[in-house]
């Protein structure tokens, strides 16, 4: 079970800090304050596993994907290319 997400220079996020994950976890917040960005986030990441080609260090997606999330600047804070994109998962195995 995934118990902690972390990211850096990931859509809105900067830096995103540890989030600490549950059986069943809620994000809330005001409009535009990055909640969607983390669930793209774990669906990039789910099809990036689950994706054939291995060539592609990211799956960043398709109109066939669980998420399109366009090209690789367009996913980095700021979209800025000399930004290195990071990020951190914990999980426990049962």
């Amino acid at each position: 079970m995934l118990e902690h997400l972390g990211a850096s220079n990931f859509k809105a996020w900067r830096s995103l800090p540890s989030v600490r994950m549950g059986r069943l976890t809620a994000f809330f917040g005001t409009n535009s304050s990055g909640k969607s960005a983390i669930l793209h986030l774990l669906l990039m990441l789910k099809q990036t596993v689950e994706s054939a080609d291995r060539t592609k260090v990211l799956n960043l997606g398709d109109e066939r994907s669980l998420v399109s999330l366009g090209t690789f600047s367009e996913v980095l804070f700021d979209h800025d290319r000399a930004r290195s994109l990071s990020v951190e998962l914990l999980w426990k195995l049962p």
